[in-house]
């Protein structure tokens, strides 16, 4: 789900069984852990240090709370990174796709079940607002939406957005792959799907890179102090 956009009901966050998420009116965003206690990641957006940084904030058995500093990076340096990263990372996955044959899903009988996130209102339809201003799953509305197949003609018909591959058989159900449906600019759909461990695997090889470029950019330990004072 892409957080550019507005949540639905106005909503600053989104409530999950372990784990909650929000946007703050200062920027801040928070993950909260919801095992832990008071325990939670804060991203402060660095509007007045110049600095992003990522700290986490944990509550000792005596009530008081000790914050570690877990990385920093400049701001300006935020694009330089997306540059570096961004077209290694979506010409990688995008090469984990392959076109998707409509008729080898029916062939197959495989089944496609929507992504009940992939728009707004199908968001909308499926959650509500809590008394914390976050977005909760209506589970039932959830457990119907993903248990309801579609037909592999039905998903040239549905907007863009994302869709399971299922094997669905009278001895159990089996995920084979991820689906994409995209538009192009002439208003040409496109249809692809990736196996799930590819999409894995390529993760994992990715992670190293990631840490490898990112550490370019990271401010030192030792130099913190200089942006924590501006927070």
């Amino acid at each position: 789900m892409n957080r550019d956009r507005e949540l639905p009901y106005n909503a600053r966050g989104m409530d999950f069984e372990t784990i909650s998420w929000e946007v703050r009116p200062d920027g801040k965003v928070h993950l909260f852990a919801k095992s832990q206690g008071g325990f939670h990641w804060t991203l402060h957006p660095g509007t007045g240090s110049g600095a992003l940084d990522l700290h986490e904030t944990s509550v000792n058995p005596d009530g008081t709370k000790l914050q570690k500093t877990l990385f920093m990076i400049k701001v300006e340096d935020l694009n330089r990174l997306a540059n570096e990263i961004g077209p290694v990372v979506i010409h990688g996955l995008m090469q984990q796709f392959r076109p998707l044959s409509l008729r080898w899903v029916q062939r197959r009988k495989i089944s496609i079940v929507r992504d009940p996130t992939s728009t707004d209102a199908e968001l909308a339809a499926i959650t509500y607002k809590n008394r914390r201003k976050r977005l909760q799953f209506n589970m039932q509305r959830l457990q119907d939406a993903l248990e309801t197949p579609n037909s592999a003609n039905d998903v040239l018909q549905m907007p863009d957005g994302s869709f399971r591959l299922m094997a669905i058989r009278r001895w159990g159900t089996r995920w084979i792959g991820v689906g994409l449906k995209v538009t192009d600019g002439t208003g040409a759909a496109h249809l692809l799907w990736a196996r799930p461990e590819d999409i894995i695997g390529w993760g994992e090889q990715m992670q190293e890179f990631l840490r490898e470029v990112a550490a370019n950019y990271l401010i030192p330990e030792q130099d913190y102090a200089k942006y924590l004072s501006g927070f």
